[in-house]
C-alpha cells in the first residue's frame, strides 16, 4: 500500500473514530508498526493530525492568524456567545482572552453592565474601550502579531498580580483525555496563569474545537467550570463531557 493511501485510510479513519491507535492501524493496513509510527510522524509534522501516545487524534482546523480566525466567526458563535454572557454580573473582575469567539461575547456584553475587565488582546480593547460602564485594563507584554495578543514575562507577571470572579478562556483544541491544549508555548502559559488567577473558567466549543488537540497544555477539562456548545452540535459528543465536573451549556 502506497504512503498516501496509508495517510488517507487514517484520515478517514479520524473522521469516523474521534481517534486511531497504532495496534489498530497496523491490523487494518497490513504494515509494521513502526511503518505506521513513521506515517503518524509525518502528518503530525504536516498539520493533519496530533500525533499522541499509542496513536493520533485530530488537530484542529482553526487558523493560528487571528485575522483568518475572525472570517470564521459565524452565526452560532454569537448565538453561543449571548449564552455565555449571563453568566456573567455587574460588579464582578473578568479576565478575557483573546479569540474570535472571546470577542462575540465582549460584543454581547450589554451597555448597563458593570464590570472590571482585564484583557491581553488588542481586538477585544477595540471592541471594549468605549463601553459606558466597563473599567478595562490592557494586560502589556510581548506583541504576538499572528494572535494579537500579549505574551512574555511583563504579562505574565502582571496576570500574577490580579484575581479575577471569570476567565472567558480563548479555546483552539480540548480533548477529555488531553484536556484544553494550544499549538504555542508561550500562548499556553499565559493561558495556564489565568486559569490560575480566576475564580471560575468559561469557554465556548465549537465543532472544529472538539476531540482535538495540541502540543501545549493548558489545564485539564475538570479545571473548566462552565462549557457552552453550538446548538445543534449531536448530544452523543457532548454527553461525554457531562462526565467531568462542568456546567453544560448548549
Amino acid at each position: 500500500m502506497l504512503k498516501e493511501e496509508r495517510f488517507a485510510h487514517i484520515l478517514d479513519s479520524l473522521k469516523k473514530r474521534e481517534s486511531v491507535y497504532i495496534n489498530e492501524l497496523v491490523d487494518e493496513l497490513q504494515v509494521s508498526d513502526d511503518t505506521i509510527r513513521r506515517d503518524l510522524g509525518e502528518m503530525d509534522e504536516k498539520g493533519l493530525i496530533t500525533k499522541v501516545r499509542g496513536g493520533a487524534i485530530p488537530r484542529s482546523g482553526i487558523p493560528l492568524d487571528y485575522g483568518d480566525r475572525a472570517l470564521l466567526t459565524s452565526v452560532a458563535k454569537t448565538q453561543m456567545a449571548q449564552k455565555a454572557v449571563p453568566f456573567l454580573k455587574s460588579g464582578q473582575t473578568v479576565f478575557i482572552d483573546g479569540g474570535t469567539s472571546n470577542m462575540a461575547i465582549a460584543q454581547q456584553v450589554p451597555r448597563d453592565m458593570e464590570l472590571t475587565i482585564f484583557t491581553n488582546s488588542f481586538p477585544i480593547v477595540e471592541v471594549l474601550r468605549e463601553h459606558p460602564k466597563i473599567d478595562l485594563h490592557f494586560i502589556g507584554g510581548r506583541v504576538a502579531g499572528k494572535a494579537r495578543v500579549t505574551q512574555g514575562l511583563e504579562t505574565l507577571s502582571k496576570i500574577a498580580s490580579i484575581r479575577t470572579d471569570w476567565l472567558i478562556l480563548g479555546v483552539s483544541n480540548i480533548h477529555l483525555e488531553f484536556g484544553v491544549t494550544v499549538p504555542i508555548y508561550e500562548e499556553s502559559l499565559v493561558k495556564k496563569e489565568m486559569v490560575v488567577r480566576a475564580k471560575s473558567t468559561l469557554a465556548i466549543v465549537d465543532t472544529e474545537k472538539l476531540n482535538t488537540a495540541a502540543s501545549f497544555k493548558v489545564c485539564d477539562v475538570d479545571d473548566l467550570d462552565v462549557l457552552v456548545f453550538e446548538n445543534d452540535l449531536p448530544m452523543e459528543k457532548i454527553e461525554r463531557y457531562r462526565s467531568s465536573n462542568v456546567n453544560i451549556v448548549q
